[in-house]
């Protein structure tokens, strides 16, 4: 049922790269100084070594490493134990670093579309042996307000739940979850802010799809977490069993009152 689909955005990444080495040189776009080729995402080795997964110590809830690395490796950050989210857990495939930050600005804004060969390539990494991950039986990205999808032609976090589920059993189910509010942009408000700000903000529109199901939700950044747990609210309510977040990158936690 999903065969077509998932051939015709090979198929098209394969036509978009092929345009790309007409357009860019073939150099790394972070250090501007090696070679690298759209297969690597236009980053070179140096520039991807650079990249640090995420391991333990972390929360065992949200995801977020340890300042402290000689501390126990299962966690509950405090964060989580005054205000515990909707899913079930969130984990990040890599730190993130000005690095990291810097390739999502352009691969989220600017149409950076050629590095998706390399996000994929830390998505799997990092998840490929996650039984929780495993588990699920249905994908879904973090949806965009159409106004914003409209503005920005296509959604970053549907393009990264794509390449998680290539070759994989997971039902696509973009389009079964809503973002009906434009809320403002989360960027300069404080954690609880941001909890208020995505208040009701989803919905889900097909809940015969998710019902009973566990779910996996992809998204680019998970900062507060307030967007990923209002999501999960949602298909929780609706009628699914559990929601799993994973997501390229987690912001450091941020104080309460930042």
């Amino acid at each position: 049922m999903y065969r077509y689909p998932l051939l015709m955005s090979r198929r098209l990444m394969q036509i978009a790269s092929q345009a790309l080495c007409l357009v860019y040189p073939e150099v790394c776009q972070a250090c501007c100084i090696s070679l690298a080729t759209p297969e690597d995402g236009f980053l070179c080795e140096g520039c991807q070594r650079g990249v640090q997964p995420v391991l333990p110590p972390f929360c065992s809830r949200c995801g977020r490493p340890s300042e402290s690395q000689g501390g126990p490796l299962e966690w509950i950050c405090m964060d989580c134990s005054r205000r515990p989210y909707a899913f079930q857990s969130a984990r990040a495939a890599v730190h993130a670093s000005p690095l990291m930050l810097g390739l999502i600005h352009q691969f989220k804004y600017q149409g950076a579309l050629w590095m998706t060969p390399f996000f994929k390539q830390l998505m799997e990494c990092r998840w490929e042996h996650d039984h929780e991950v495993m588990a699920c039986e249905g994908i879904l990205p973090v949806p965009l307000h159409p106004l914003r999808k409209r503005e920005r032609g296509y959604n970053q976090a549907a393009i990264l739940a794509r390449m998680v589920s290539d070759g994989h059993r997971y039902q696509w189910l973009d389009g079964v979850l809503k973002r009906i509010a434009p809320n403002p942009s989360q960027t300069m408000l404080s954690r609880s802010m941001r909890f208020k700000n995505m208040a009701r903000a989803f919905e889900v529109q097909q809940p015969e799809r998710i019902l009973g199901k566990k779910l996996l939700l992809i998204d680019d950044v998970l900062t507060s977490g307030a967007t990923a747990d209002a999501c999960a609210q949602a298909c929780l309510q609706a009628g699914a069993t559990s929601v799993i977040v994973r997501t390229l990158v987690c912001v450091a936690k941020q104080r309460s009152s930042s």
